[in-house]
């Protein structure tokens, strides 16, 4: 199965969410301008037209999907909307940072808030390891709830490690682009539509990608309204070759066919070029002359050192189709950034220019402080501001592929790699779940089912452990409220006394809760909450 499409987040994320490519993307809801967001024609939309109730959560606000570099929604894309509790809880609460992001967010991981959110929402290679038995957690506690009896769950990355060492091995360039996803139906789905799972077993060594992901929300929404069932569904704008995951896909897919660029498919097997053959320094030279000509275009252009070629760390040949025009592979580093850059290279010797780069130009070492000057996504992987000086079988191939792949048709081979091999193993360390402080909170909010309300608790055993000089402890909960169509602003409202426990109002969506014992502030903590209320849909 090959998912990615694109270089990062939002590219692949939009495509599952609109159907749309970077292209399409960019023409009909673009990130930059203020109100061309909220336009966009998300599936969220089409869930809502049919009663559902949406939410939509990220756990790193500085870097949301839709925020980073970009304008944002100008009125909360769902019903329930996590990006104004995190914004003020980051303001509010204690931070630990690992790696540049945000580790801890108070007395939890800040993933642990988009986990809960997700709870609470039914109710009413070796960092990611440290959250292994968390998620573990969360799943048990989905299904022990009851959450999974009627929920589809859609569990993946858009993208695997773009940057480090592991990214360097010939193991990394797949790690990247085929990411994990694991599609959960409920019991009584699997019963009532057994060739669903006959589809989604089948699909597991099928080429898909996340246009199929969008067809296929397409495809639930379609089970969900009756007066539908028969109706076909609407192409992705991406993709008009892809379909539903719940039936099954041709078995000869190849990239081209389903909108994945040479430089994004998997499907290719590759003989090493050496670095010494002739046209290994053309091959460089004309990836980085794309690259220079690409950052000439931006007004920032005159802050970006000029880039010229490095040393070459290999170069693969992709075992090509009679009368396919060859394609290259290359990894090379630039000066003076000592840049890591990968590309895929087509070359035609009887056109000019005889080398034609397809797809994106990869990074694949990390670049955010030598492009600290420029603000724009596209081209902070090429701009280099600050000069850093650092060193066939006999099978059926429709039921099974072959060993050693994923994917095998004639258009298509995936291998399937040992991800224990011994290089990748000597990068990789066990990361333990470790608790961000080990002082228990002391206070709880939990969702009351008699009163549809939720019920904030002080634990008067821990707040003791809050007191200064045995100086009585007062708390008070503050709603975190959205200001403006900027989404970025929030604000604090009044502070509102919490005896032993009170009851939120069902208008009070999230919350930070404060502590004094004297006229010290010992004790602060937030809740993202989602009060049941009738929701109104406009139009």
């Amino acid at each position: 199965m090959s998912f990615q499409i694109d270089d990062n987040t939002y590219p692949n994320l939009m495509a599952i969410l609109t159907g749309f490519n970077s292209t399409q993307s960019l023409k009909e809801c673009d990130p930059k301008l203020r109100g061309k967001l909220d336009k966009c024609p998300f599936i969220w939309k089409q869930f809502q037209n049919q009663g559902f109730v949406t939410a939509y959560g990220e756990d790193e606000a500085s870097i949301n999907t839709f925020n980073y570099l970009k304008a944002g929604f100008e009125k909360p894309p769902v019903d329930y909307y996590l990006r104004p509790f995190l914004l003020q809880a980051e303001k509010s609460l204690p931070i630990k940072k690992k790696s540049g992001m945000t580790f801890c967010l108070g007395y939890k991981h800040s993933a642990e808030y988009v986990y809960d959110y997700a709870v609470d929402f039914h109710q009413s290679i070796s960092d990611p390891t440290s959250m292994d038995t968390r998620i573990r957690e969360y799943f048990e506690k989905f299904s022990n709830s009851g959450v999974l009896n009627d929920t589809i769950v859609f569990f993946f990355s858009d993208h695997g490690i773009r940057f480090g060492p592991t990214r360097s091995l010939p193991l990394g360039h797949y790690e990247e682009r085929l990411p994990f996803m694991f599609i959960s139906l409920p019991i009584w789905i699997k019963e009532t539509y057994p060739e669903f799972v006959t589809a989604l077993q089948v699909n597991r060594n099928r080429l898909t990608n996340p246009y199929d992901i969008h067809m296929t929300l397409q495809h639930i929404l379609q089970i969900a309204d009756e007066n539908n069932a028969m109706k076909p569904l609407s192409k992705a704008e991406g993709c008009h070759k892809c379909q539903t995951l719940l039936e099954e896909v041709p078995f000869n897919r190849s990239c081209e066919d389903i909108s994945i660029e040479d430089h994004w498919c998997t499907c290719y097997s590759y003989d090493t070029v050496s670095i010494t053959d002739k046209i290994s320094g053309r091959l460089g030279k004309a990836v980085v002359n794309h690259i220079n000509d690409f950052v000439r275009t931006f007004p920032f252009a005159s802050k970006c050192k000029r880039l010229s070629l490095g040393s070459i760390k290999y170069i693969l040949k992709a075992r090509k189709e009679k009368n396919s025009l060859d394609t290259y592979r290359i990894t090379f580093y630039t000066r003076p950034n000592e840049g890591l850059f990968e590309a895929t290279v087509r070359h035609n010797p009887k056109k000019n220019p005889e080398f034609q780069i397809t797809g994106e130009v990869s990074r694949l070492n990390v670049y955010s402080a030598d492009s600290s000057c420029v603000a724009d996504c596209a081209a902070k992987k090429y701009c280099s501001y600050t000069v850093y000086l650092t060193d066939k079988h006999e099978f059926d191939p429709e039921s099974s592929p072959p060993p050693g792949y994923l994917v095998w048709s004639d258009r298509c081979q995936i291998q399937s790699l040992d991800i224990y091999d011994p290089a990748t193993m000597e990068l990789f360390e066990k990361q333990n779940y470790k608790k961000c402080t080990d002082k228990k909170p002391m206070t709880d909010i939990q969702f009351d089912s008699t009163s549809q309300k939720y019920l904030i608790t002080i634990n008067e055993t821990y707040s003791k452990l809050y007191s200064k000089s045995n100086a009585n402890v007062k708390c008070c909960y503050q709603a975190v409220e959205r200001i403006g169509n900027l989404d970025k602003n929030v604000r604090l409202g009044r502070c509102l006394d919490i005896e032993k426990n009170v009851e939120l109002s069902n208008d009070t969506d999230n919350i930070i809760v404060k502590c004094r014992s004297g006229n010290k502030q010992t004790y602060v903590n937030g809740y993202a909450t989602l009060p049941e209320r009738k929701l109104i849909r406009d139009g």
